[in-house]
């Protein structure tokens, strides 16, 4: 257990360093997937923009809400398992940082997957009313 706290430290020291090749440009680049996928969801369920996210519930808000949507799964887990919170609450005054604020490459491939998925949608409804409207011409 000692073994396995130590190495939990030094590899969460890495991380929050920047050592590590595999680092995104830092948890702004997640949230900026966050909220677009938000906004295309919102905007497109006619609920307005991206009000927030929940952590907990692992969703996002809109403006005029009515309906959630959520995030992957991953994104809202905290970046070391639980048996390591306690070394590293000592050790920095706080509980690790979930995924997405930690924003490594597969967090943003997960993320940037889950924006593609919306404009999926996005474009599907936009042929499909417009189709809709011109045979209603």
């Amino acid at each position: 257990m000692l073994l396995r706290t130590f190495v939990t430290l030094l590899l969460v020291t890495a991380f929050q360093n920047g050592e590590f090749s595999n680092m995104a440009s830092g948890p702004e680049q997640c949230m900026e997937l966050i909220q677009e996928g938000g906004d295309i969801a919102c905007n497109l369920t006619g609920q307005g923009k991206y009000r927030g996210m929940s952590v907990g519930n692992c969703w996002v808000s809109c403006t005029d809400n009515f309906v959630d949507f959520f995030l992957p799964h991953s994104e809202c887990e905290r970046v070391l398992q639980l048996e390591s919170w306690a070394g590293f609450q000592v050790a920095f005054g706080s509980l690790p940082p979930y995924n997405f604020e930690n924003c490594d490459v597969s967090d943003v491939e997960k993320l940037e997957e889950w924006v593609d998925k919306w404009n999926e949608h996005k474009e599907t409804s936009e042929m499909y009313l417009c189709s809709t409207k011109k045979n209603d011409l």
